[in-house]
């Protein structure tokens, strides 16, 4: 079973390796939901599969895509939040954000 840490973080040690979970100071700990930078700083490579964007303008008035998580990455015309699809969590909860 894959252990969360918090809202942002899991650790996979216990599903994958089988050792003991450390919380926050865990060196098996991974974004739940990372962005495509936070992938690549934590696999050492970049993510090439499916992802999650949302529309960040809040004053956007048009009917994109992206008001709420779409795979549909031009959804949106203003600036989406770009977070990979990589985890077993699937796609963030309403209302998330990067950290």
């Amino acid at each position: 079973m894959i252990e969360g840490i918090d809202d942002d973080l899991y650790c996979f040690a216990n599903a994958f390796i089988k050792e003991n979970c450390e919380g926050e100071d865990c060196i098996h700990k991974h974004h739940k939901y990372p962005t495509l930078d936070q992938y690549k700083e934590e696999y050492g490579e970049g993510w090439k599969g499916a992802v999650y964007c949302h529309c960040t303008c809040s004053e956007c008035t048009t009917e994109c895509d992206a008001k709420g998580w779409t795979t549909n990455e031009y959804g949106c015309l203003h600036n989406p939040i770009i977070v990979c699809a990589c985890t077993p969590f699937g796609k963030p909860p309403s209302g998330w954000r990067p950290k």
